[in-house]
């Protein structure tokens, strides 16, 4: 009967080891299952333990057939407790995935916010360049998305400068006629001050001369870099706002105007004149800003714009443009001192019939060719003017003889130019 007990009891323990890890489960209402099926067992020791202490000993095939009874009752509640523990970890994970989710949809971009994040990676970097005028100007190698592709199309018929410069076109050309503005400075001038159009100030508030203030009650607010005292400064100023390039370019010549300041460079048809008039009026405070005019100017031929706008279009046919070498004075006119024909430059008259030498052809800024003669004096390059001479110019006297014989018979003429 001892040894009966003993028995009972030590499978008792095995049966309260068994299940403990079914306390393990991942929610309250499989603790409590887990705790039934403790009790449940725990019951069913206390009952086969009586029942053997009132029947007495059993037989060794009884024992043994009792041990296997209690033994597969162990090993189906373990396999429900574990299938139980599965079910729970696989609800867990479902779960998770579920939460997973829902969090994704939160954080999900709204069709608006996705707009936005596109356009701010489209937009290239930026940078304030003083050098180029006020405003904010393209990183060079930074360009968007959008332009790096339309950088592998096949090439414009016209490049960027070009494309700019026909825009602003006929705007410079107005300025002339209608407020006296040289238009090569004004072309200049919107080139340098928007870096061709590029500029964050030209393109937010369409302002391609930078020109500070109110227009019409409009303005941006931009920082810019001012030369003061020796050295840059950030000072933040009002700019004025354009509804679009036009009444860009059609204020830049009622600005000049406007301030009196500005009046020598008004009608100047010297574009050297016109650039440094404009700098030392206060325009811009870069010491190099005139260079920089200048330099853009010759570049892009900007004095074809001049022209154009005088309305006296040259005809170069009609003019020597490679140096002659040697001519003759078809008419009396006189030699000027400078490129640029004017009475402050005027010299001594020339002759008809004078044979003179020329070093070179050069043009004045409106791009009339003129004749550099050797004494460094200019005549024009009109072929109405002067001839170019043959080879054999050493044959004749070129300088009055005064008194001549004839050495063969020859017919005089009543004209220089020689005909029936």
């Amino acid at each position: 009967m001892k040894k009966n007990k003993i028995l009972l009891v030590l499978m008792s323990g095995v049966l309260t080891f068994t299940a403990m890890p079914s306390v393990y489960a991942s929610n309250s209402s499989e603790i409590l299952t887990s705790e039934k099926a403790n009790s449940d067992y725990q019951t069913s020791d206390k009952s086969s333990e009586n029942k053997l202490e009132s029947t007495g000993s059993l037989s060794s095939s009884q024992r043994q057939q009792t041990d296997e009874t209690v033994t597969n009752s162990i090993n189906s509640e373990n396999t429900t407790s574990s299938s139980e523990i599965i079910n729970s970890e696989s609800d867990t994970e479902t779960t998770e995935e579920i939460n997973t989710d829902v969090k994704e949809k939160v954080e999900e971009s709204t069709p608006e916010e996705k707009a936005v994040e596109e356009t701010l990676a489209n937009l290239p970097k930026m940078e304030l360049r003083p050098e180029l005028g006020p405003g904010y100007y393209e990183v060079e190698g930074s360009g968007s998305k959008t332009r790096s592709k339309r950088s592998l199309m096949a090439p414009t018929a016209m490049s960027n400068s070009e494309l700019f410069l026909s825009k602003i076109k006929a705007g410079a050309i107005s300025g002339w006629k209608k407020y006296k503005v040289l238009p090569s400075l004004t072309g200049a001038q919107a080139v340098l001050e928007s870096g061709w159009g590029s500029s964050g100030l030209s393109q937010s508030a369409n302002n391609l001369f930078g020109i500070k203030g109110r227009y019409n009650g409009k303005f941006e607010l931009w920082p810019t870099l001012e030369f003061l005292n020796g050295q840059w400064v950030t000072v933040n100023a009002e700019f004025r706002k354009y509804p679009s390039w036009k009444e860009s370019m059609e204020d830049h010549g009622k600005f000049l105007v406007d301030n009196p300041r500005y009046y020598k460079v008004l009608g100047e048809k010297n574009y050297i004149k016109a650039t440094n008039e404009i700098w030392l009026a206060g325009y811009a405070t870069d010491p190099d800003y005139p260079g920089k005019l200048q330099r853009t100017i010759t570049y892009n031929n900007l004095t074809a714009w001049d022209k154009e706008a005088f309305g006296n279009v040259i005809d170069l046919s009609k003019y020597y443009t490679i140096n002659p070498g040697t001519i003759v004075m078809k008419k009396d006119d006189n030699q000027f001192s400078s490129v640029e024909f004017s009475s402050k430059t005027r010299g001594t008259l020339q002759k008809k019939g004078n044979v003179l030498k020329v070093s070179a052809v050069v043009y004045s800024s409106n791009g009339t060719p003129r004749l550099k003669l050797t004494n460094g004096n200019y005549l024009s390059a009109s072929k109405s003017i002067v001839l170019k001479t043959v080879n054999t110019a050493a044959n004749y006297y070129t300088v009055n003889p005064g008194t001549i014989v004839m050495k063969i018979d020859d017919n005089q003429f009543s004209s220089a130019e020689f005909n029936k």
